[in-house]
């Protein structure tokens, strides 16, 4: 009776946090690399209650027990924090809700063209990972009508985060570019060592220079510091939270909107730019998502990455599918 009442009521106490390590796994795609060592230090822990049910030092016994679960939990699990910038535009809430240990922060709370801003929040929030997603972006008119902006902004973010994510000490950062920074006229299909052959496309030059030199800065922190930095390079992105702006948006969201005002108002057809055969490749940001938090914890290269789906649609067709 004394061993089954010491062994019940003290792992009673333990099963709800071994219970929630368990879900925490369930829920998170990787969650099982942080929350891992917490389940098996809770195991431990039960094992260690079952002893001291069995041995005079009860007390010592199943204080260490419990010790060993908490330090696990706050060593492997509590100290990993992923900081995204860029979270309402590309992961969208859907995304960085199913992570419990991903700092954020709105353009009303941190300013990153501001460095001493941003140097400022790293140091006082230490990030284990950085994914920067954040970026001044916009479609073919935006990038064309506004291109100081573009090449200014995107420069001085990429700039303030990278070189302060050095000097806070972040174990592994993701810079995220775009399919733009291509010359306009690279084989097909474009693989990472196109990169710099040939001219680039007039009309997004400046933000495709800007995405160019977030590349090489954290190919040159790489070498000269040591910094574990890689970057990725997504093809065309949809989903929730996009922007469905009439000029400054991409094209899918564009022609969405399109043909929902169309259909709304009742016009008989839609007019789109060109004559349609360009073609482009799409891809969810669940998938971009997923496939960043692999390439976080699994690639370690100075060479960036491509991530796309490899298959491709006209501009055309992809109007008609909008259409249906």
């Amino acid at each position: 009776l004394d061993f089954f009442a010491t062994f019940f009521s003290s792992a009673t106490a333990l099963l709800p946090i071994f219970a929630q390590d368990i879900l925490h796994v369930g829920a998170t795609g990787y969650g099982w690399l942080y929350a891992a060592p917490a389940v098996g230090a809770t195991l431990m822990s039960m094992a260690m209650v079952f002893l001291s049910a069995r041995i005079e030092r009860r007390g010592p016994v199943l204080l260490w027990a419990v010790a060993m679960y908490g330090g696990a939990t706050i060593a492997f699990g509590l100290s990993r924090w992923f900081w995204l910038t860029g979270a309402s535009a590309w992961f969208g809430q859907g995304n960085s809700a199913r992570y419990t240990q991903v700092l954020t922060a709105s353009r009303q709370e941190l300013d990153l063209l501001d460095q001493r801003g941003v140097h400022e929040w790293l140091q006082a929030n230490k990030p284990d990972y950085l994914f920067i997603a954040a970026a001044k972006v916009g479609g073919i008119q935006a990038n064309n009508v506004y291109r100081a902006e573009f090449l200014y902004q995107n420069l001085m973010i990429e700039a303030n985060l990278i070189h302060g994510a050095h000097l806070a000490g972040v174990q592994r950062l993701m810079f995220l570019g775009s399919s733009c920074i291509y010359p306009k006229l690279a084989p097909q299909p474009m693989k990472e060592e196109h990169l710099l052959t040939g001219l680039l496309e007039p009309t997004n030059e400046p933000y495709a220079i800007a995405k160019i030199a977030g590349i090489k800065m954290c190919e040159a922190y790489r070498d000269q510091y040591g910094c574990n930095f890689i970057s990725a390079m997504p093809t065309n992105l949809y989903g929730p939270n996009d922007n469905y702006h009439p000029e400054n948006s991409h094209v899918l969201p564009a022609l969405i909107r399109k043909f929902a005002e169309a259909k709304k108002e009742g016009q008989p057809s839609v007019v789109i730019w060109g004559d349609g055969s360009p073609l482009r490749e799409f891809m969810h940001v669940d998938d971009m998502a997923a496939a960043c938090i692999h390439l976080m914890l699994k690639y370690n290269e100075k060479l960036f990455v491509n991530v796309g789906t490899g298959s491709e649609i006209s501009i055309l067709d992809l109007a008609h599918l909008i259409k249906k």
